[in-house]
């Protein structure tokens, strides 16, 4: 009896000391979300991981992989949850049995798995284990053969990723190279150029070494094989070299291969400083710790399938940017360096504000990466990969980013400098490509207070750089520039320039519509669709979702029109006063209008809470979560666009939510009893919702610090200062938080 009572007191002490995390990252199921658009990367990773090491699949798709296809062989880079062409698939390694085939091998796979860290599966044709984990800059192989006198792992160095071809967003090979040192080691670089953001060329270089010894060793170049020669220079061709073994049965062979974007030099140096030892199972558990340190960091009630799919969406939300930290090859500085912002249209809104609260350090290093990228090309971009800056999607976000940050208290951060990347976003057009960097349109907007259709994308444009507007004015005011503060919140209004109060759809009045320069309403706007959608022509309306060429970004009227997110009561007066804003909210619902897989509707559910009827926002953020995030590999709602579907999942299903760019956080309802977020200062937040059930989802009353909370938002500082907010719950909507509405431009 004394040892369980002693092993109960152990237990209960293991509990409350300082420092002591669950196991959560057995939670993490890497194939969530690659089925459907999730486009999610399953390989092998680390929190903001440089490597990604992961199964190419013939056919190929933006992460490489494709669910019940043919694998090629395990590449190094990825990027996780985009859409668009692909970017990366570089140094691709795969073993193969038998005659070597370096051109178009695939193999059907069976025995699949992967946790946070790690990817196994068995290639059915050679009949081999393939087992994959990661250090910081190296990715680390484990190849379990059968008996065979002809088992050999192949190095690709011309291989990448081709995805995208039929909207011109491909990448293209520019060169490659292989040099074989010995018969365990080999080094070389691939070099592509293009891809989703039309960037130019990148080079990855590689070092890789093999724990056993080649038999035999050939190299090729194009499609040509060459048993003598060691060496296959670049020619502008793809480049290769495979190493032959004699095997016995389950006899296991190890690869490791460093990754730089600097040199072979610089990768056998990553090699041999991240990973010095031939124990894979050490580096397997050192990823899996690594990243239970940073998903332990919020603690969570609820089902297993509901920690399931929370700690796999936090876990999308880290997997980008990355930090490549010394691996700048365009200018050495001291900033900390990032690639992948991919794009910030999407990730202000989700992974950056949950960055904020979680590791704010790495928060601050991003904006730093992002300045340094500013002062060394001229913009801050809003998308970037392999190094270069493109594409614009909608408004110069990182200004959001920036005021996010101010306005949450981070420091570490030159504001001077960041007000001053912002206004050269707002002031100077990018040039030719308005695609790239900066803001497009700007003449128009500058000019006329909007964007008329003589440019693409006038409309979101517009609607964006107006909010762009708002966080430039605070962070103008913040630093004593009055007179800026003037001039750019006027700009925050500049929505208004582009509704059409007479404009009616569903009984609704009042919308975003085209406009012409001289200012009259574009009502014959003819929108030509992309060739691979078809191609076809139509008529404008409220439901023209478009693209690049459209008057709306990846949206139509009906959501834009909702999205001014640091005026809502302003929208709400533009659509008839609170009683219209509710109709009109609950048309949009009903109707099926709000896509939860398109980022400009991610605050819409919360707009409700600005009309008094936060009861409104919680059925409906219930409804959503229910309906749109499961446990299965189609369980993410469209792409995960680099974590931002994950991330709003994470704020939500805890019960509030960032409205970015500002300091405010929208209640919504809960979907766990108990919630603790451990804070970098030692601090935690606590969330309690008492009486909770699949029927009590709304908020009868609140409170935070013990204090009566009578409104349906809080502060960054009543998190960041540690604290607890208890919501009681109840089956009955009730009119809780109806008197102290959020914060908003017009007052």
């Amino acid at each position: 009896m004394r040892k369980v009572n002693f092993l109960i007191f152990i237990i209960l002490s293991l509990a409350v000391v300082p420092g002591y995390t669950q196991k959560v990252f057995h939670y993490v199921d890497p194939f969530i979300g690659t089925e459907g658009e999730g486009n999610v990367f399953p390989g092998a990773a680390l929190p903001f991981g440089m490597v990604k090491l992961g199964p190419d699949c013939k056919g190929h798709s933006n992460s490489g992989y494709i669910s019940g296809g043919q694998i090629e062989g395990f590449s190094h880079t990825h990027v996780s949850g985009t859409g668009g062409g692909a970017k990366y698939g570089n140094i691709m390694v795969s073993p193969q049995v038998g005659e070597i085939n370096f051109v178009n091998e695939s193999s059907p796979f069976s025995h699949e798995f992967a946790s946070a860290g790690y990817y196994t599966a068995f290639l059915d044709k050679p009949k081999v284990k393939a087992e994959l984990t990661v250090a910081d800059k190296v990715g680390f192989h484990q190849y379990t053969f059968p008996p065979s006198t002809a088992s050999s792992i192949l190095i690709d160095a011309g291989h990448f990723l081709f995805f995208g071809h039929q909207w011109g967003e491909a990448q293209e090979l520019v060169g490659s190279e292989v040099r074989v040192l010995s018969d365990t080691e080999v080094e070389g670089y691939n070099r592509v150029r293009h891809g989703w953001n039309f960037g130019d060329a990148y080079t990855v270089f590689f070092y890789a070494k093999l724990d056993k010894k080649a038999a035999k060793i050939l190299t090729w170049k194009g499609e040509r094989r060459y048993t003598d020669q060691w060496v296959q220079p670049d020619s502008g061709e793809k480049t290769g070299a495979a190493f032959t073994f004699e095997t016995k049965a389950d006899e296991q062979i190890r690869v490791k291969v460093g990754i730089s974007f600097i040199s072979t030099a610089k990768a056998r140096e990553n090699l041999e400083s991240n990973l010095p030892h031939w124990d894979f199972e050490q580096t397997k558990n050192e990823a899996a710790d690594r990243w239970n340190s940073l998903l332990s960091k919020i603690e969570i009630s609820g089902s297993e399938t509901q920690k399931k799919v929370f700690y796999t969406s936090m876990y999308h939300a880290y997997l980008m940017p990355v930090e490549r930290n010394g691996e700048n090859p365009k200018w050495t500085s001291g900033a900390p360096h990032y690639d992948d912002f991919y794009a910030i249209w999407d990730t202000y809104r989700t992974p950056h504000p949950l960055m904020t609260i979680l590791t704010p350090d790495r928060q601050v290093d991003m904006i730093n990466a992002l300045l340094d990228i500013y002062q060394h090309e001229g913009y801050m971009p809003d998308a970037r990969s392999g190094n270069d800056n493109g594409r614009t999607q909608g408004g110069s976000d990182a200004d959001i980013l920036i005021y996010d940050a101010y306005a949450k208290g981070l420091k570490g951060i030159d504001y001077e400098l960041a007000l001053e990347s912002m206004i050269k976003n707002a002031t100077v057009a990018p040039g030719d490509d308005e695609r790239k960097e900066g803001r497009g349109g700007l003449a128009d907007y500058n000019k006329l207070g909007y964007i008329s259709t003589d440019y693409e994308r006038a409309g979101s444009r517009t609607l964006e750089f107006a909010y762009c507007d708002f966080a430039l004015a605070n962070m103008a005011k913040a630093l004593g520039r009055d007179d800026l503060y003037q001039k750019y919140i006027k700009g925050a209004g500049n929505w208004k320039n582009l509704w059409d109060s007479e404009y009616e759809s569903h009984g609704v009045r009042g919308f975003i519509m085209p406009k012409r320069a001289n200012g009259q309403w574009h009502k014959d706007l003819s929108v030509q669709h992309r060739a691979a959608d078809g191609g076809e022509v139509e008529l404008f309306d409220e439901f023209t979702f478009g693209y690049w060429e459209a008057f709306f970004y990846e949206s139509n009227s009906w959501e834009y029109s909702l999205f001014v997110p640091h005026d809502v009561e302003g929208l709400m007066r533009a659509c008839g006063g609170r009683e219209a804003f509710v109709h009109r909210l609950d048309t949009f619902f009903n109707n099926n209008f709000f896509q939860v897989s398109n980022e400009p509707g991610f605050l819409t559910p919360y707009l409700y809470s600005w009309a008094g009827r936060q009861d409104k926002t919680a059925h409906r953020i219930r409804e959503i979560l229910n309906n749109n995030y499961h446990a299965h590999r189609a369980g993410i709602p469209g792409n995960d666009d680099s974590g931002s579907m994950g991330a709003w999942y994470v704020f939500n299903s805890m019960g509030f939510y960032p409205n970015a760019g500002q300091n405010v956080y929208l209640i919504g309802s809960p979907l766990f009893e108990h919630t603790t977020i451990h804070l970098p200062n030692g601090n935690s937040f606590d969330i309690e919702a008492k009486k909770l059930s699949d029927r009590n989802i709304y908020v009868q009353s609140a409170t935070l610090n013990g204090v009566s909370l009578d409104k349906a938002w809080f502060q960054h500082e009543n998190i960041a200062n540690g604290g607890k907010l208890i919501l009681f719950m109840g089956s009955k909507p009730t009119d809780w938080g109806s008197t102290s509405p959020p914060p908003s431009l017009t007052k």
